[in-house]
């Protein structure tokens, strides 16, 4: 297995949950983008930006699957027309809910990003804004009660909700490859080797590689193209149709995350 760490910057589109809320447990999951699936470990913090007018959300779960559990917490963020944020916690019984409410007039905007941070830290919920945990803080609330985060996600009410998150995509890849239900495609990426060999043999190629993290490879000429990202922060992976060709992407936390099939 081959430990790596890339950084990859994600563009996350979050659909009205219509008229549901937190409170609403059997379905509101339904809604919510989990943001495991894209690579985020178990880490305390979180650093964004969203566009949107009113109604942001975080939602952390008890669970590594979210539905599976009763205790959660929600951030909400620009709520009652933008003027008020809440952190919320729920165990499943009505009477033992709680909403602590905060004045944080326009803190959202509908046409342009706003930077903010979250964290979640021996139950002490916190959202402030900027790059900077810990800065300009705007909500603060410790459970008294607390329980452990195991998962952590996005979603947005009364409207859609446009975010921007980069993750530390930190884990083992164990071999397994995607080609995104996708053929007749190819990566414009970093060329760290050419080889003319089976597929079988160039997945395995790379999946031995830090560094590589996928291929291209043209069955008709058995031709293997070992691809790995520039330097730094990975905001795109531009693709491209090309006949006879196939892209396959590493995965991460064994087939959970196919980087190269969020873009």
């Amino acid at each position: 297995m081959i430990q790596i760490s890339i950084r990859v910057r994600y563009q996350i589109r979050t659909v009205d949950s219509k008229p549901l809320g937190f409170f609403d447990f059997n379905v509101i999951t339904d809604y919510v983008t989990d943001l495991a699936k894209y690579g985020r470990n178990k880490t305390e913090t979180l650093v964004f930006e969203v566009k949107i007018c009113l109604q942001a959300k975080l939602f952390m779960s008890n669970s590594e699957v979210m539905s599976d559990s009763t205790l959660r917490y929600e951030v909400l963020i620009g709520g009652w027309g933008n003027a008020i944020s809440a952190i919320r916690r729920s165990d499943g019984i009505e009477t033992n809910d709680v909403s602590e409410k905060f004045n944080t007039a326009g803190l959202l905007d509908c046409n342009q990003y706003r930077l903010l941070w979250a964290s979640w830290e021996d139950g002490t919920i916190k959202l402030g804004t900027g790059g900077i945990i810990g800065d300009n803080l705007q909500c603060s609330w410790t459970d008294p009660n607390p329980f452990e985060v195991r998962s952590a996600g996005i979603y947005s009410r009364n409207n859609d909700g446009e975010w921007i998150i980069e993750i530390n995509v930190a884990d083992e890849s164990t071999g397994f490859f995607s080609n995104c239900n996708k053929n007749d495609n190819k990566a414009s990426l970093v060329n760290l080797d050419v080889v003319f060999t089976g597929k079988v043999q160039c997945i395995a190629i790379c999946a031995k590689m830090a560094e590589c993290v996928g291929i291209n490879y043209s069955s008709q000429i058995s031709r293997c193209e070992l691809l790995s990202f520039d330097p730094g922060l990975v905001t795109a992976i531009p693709q491209s149709l090309t006949p006879g060709w196939t892209y396959y992407t590493k995965c991460f936390r064994q087939k959970e995350v196919c980087i190269g099939c969020f873009f």
